[in-house]
C-alpha cells in the first residue's frame, strides 16, 4: 500500500514538475521588465481568488482557525512565500533564467542535509545527485573566475529556506487539508508582501503588457496548480526524496 502511494505521490510530482520549469524563465522576465517587489505580490494576489474558492468548496475553510497548526502555518508563508521569494526575484534581474533555474536547484543539497539530521535515510544515488548539482553551482558561480555575481550567489543561497517550510507544510498537512496549507500560506504571504511594498513606498501600478500573460501563469498555473500537485505528492513521500524529483525542473524547461 506504501509503495502504490508513493507510486501515486511520484505522479503528482511530475506533474508539478512540468508546471514549475517556468517558473525560473517568468520570474526572470519580471523582474527585468517590472518592479520585482510588484511582480511577486501581484502573483500572490491572483491566485488567492482560485485557493479561497477550492478551500470552500471542500468545506476546509474553519480549519484555518486551529490553533495548533498556527506557528507551523506561519512558519511555511515565511519559508516558503516571503523570503526565498524576495531573494530569488530580487536576485533573478541581475542575472539570467538560465543561471536562474540552476542555481534554485541546490534546494535539494539543503533539504538532503536538514532531512538526514531528521533521520530521514539518504541513499547513495541522492547523494552522487547533491554532489553533482553542488559540483554544477560552483561552475555557473565561478564562470572560470574568482570574482562572485553577488546576484548568482544569492540565487544559490535563496532556496534554504525551502525545505524548513516543507518540514513544517509536511507537519501541518497530517492536521489540516492542503487546501488550508495553500490558501493559508498565499494569504499571511501576500499581507506580508503588501505592508514591505507599503514601507519601501512602493508605486503600485499596472505592469507592463507583456507581462500579463506571465503574471496569470505563474499566479494560477505555479501558485495554485503546481502547488496543488506539490502538496499531494509530499503528503505521500519523504521531504527529501520528493524535493530530490522536482529539482529536475530546469530540464523541462529548456
Amino acid at each position: 500500500m506504501k509503495h502504490k502511494e508513493e507510486k501515486r505521490g511520484e505522479f503528482f510530482l511530475l506533474l508539478c514538475l512540468l508546471i514549475q520549469s517556468f517558473f525560473p524563465l517568468f520570474a526572470n522576465q519580471g523582474a527585468q521588465l517590472f518592479s520585482p517587489l510588484l511582480y511577486l505580490t501581484y502573483m500572490i494576489a491572483i491566485s488567492l481568488p482560485f485557493l479561497l474558492v477550492i478551500n470552500l468548496v471542500r468545506g476546509d475553510f474553519l480549519q484555518l482557525f486551529k490553533k495548533e497548526v498556527f506557528l507551523q502555518l506561519m512558519g511555511v508563508s515565511i519559508f516558503v512565500i516571503l523570503l526565498p521569494s524576495l531573494l530569488i526575484f530580487w536576485a533573478t534581474k541581475d542575472s539570467s533564467g538560465i543561471n536562474t533555474a540552476l542555481l534554485t536547484q541546490s534546494e535539494v543539497i539543503y533539504a538532503t542535509i536538514l532531512c538526514a539530521f531528521l533521520g530521514e535515510r539518504i541513499t547513495r544515488s541522492r547523494l552522487f545527485g547533491v554532489l553533482f548539482i553542488l559540483l554544477g553551482n560552483i561552475f555557473i558561480l565561478y564562470q572560470g573566475s574568482l570574482d562572485l555575481n553577488r546576484a548568482d550567489l544569492i540565487l544559490f543561497l535563496a532556496p534554504a529556506f525551502y525545505p524548513l517550510g516543507n518540514v513544517l507544510a509536511k507537519k501541518a498537512l497530517q492536521k489540516v487539508s492542503w487546501s488550508t496549507v495553500l490558501l493559508f500560506r498565499a494569504f499571511m504571504g501576500e499581507v506580508l508582501l503588501l505592508l514591505i511594498c507599503l514601507s519601501l513606498g512602493e508605486n503600485f501600478r499596472l505592469p507592463p503588457r507583456e507581462l500579463w500573460f506571465s503574471l496569470d501563469f505563474m499566479g494560477f498555473g505555479v501558485c495554485v496548480l503546481a502547488k496543488i500537485f506539490w502538496y499531494l505528492g509530499l503528503q505521500r513521500m519523504e521531504v527529501g526524496k520528493a524535493t530530490a524529483i522536482i529539482m529536475t525542473y530546469p530540464a523541462p524547461a529548456f
